[in-house]
C-alpha cells in the first residue's frame, strides 16, 4: 500500500479513513517521514462535540461502532436527498 505514495511528496498531508487499516497505514506513512492522521471517524465525533454528548451515543442515519445501538443504521427516505 505504501507503494501508492511514492509519488506523492512527504510534504503533504494524508487523511485516511480506511477502518482498522487507516491506524496501520498512518503509523507506516509517519515512519516514511509523511504527516498522516485517520479521520476515519471524524464526522461523528464532530457531531458529538456540537450536541456535547459526552456518552456517545448513536446518532440517526450513521453508522456508530462505538456502541450497538449505533450499528443499526435507520434507511432515510427523503426523495431530494
Amino acid at each position: 500500500m505504501l507503494s501508492a505514495f511514492k509519488d506523492i511528496s512527504p510534504d503533504k498531508l494524508v487523511l485516511t479513513a480506511l477502518g482498522p487499516t487507516a491506524n496501520v497505514l498512518v503509523y507506516d506513512l509517519c515512519n516514511e517521514g509523511y504527516q498522516a492522521i485517520d479521520i476515519g471517524h471524524l464526522d461523528v465525533e464532530y457531531e458529538w462535540f456540537l450536541r456535547k454528548d459526552v456518552a456517545g451515543t448513536p446518532i440517526e442515519f450513521k453508522y456508530v461502532d462505538g456502541c450497538s445501538e449505533g450499528r443499526k443504521v435507520h434507511q432515510l427516505e427523503d426523495p431530494e436527498y
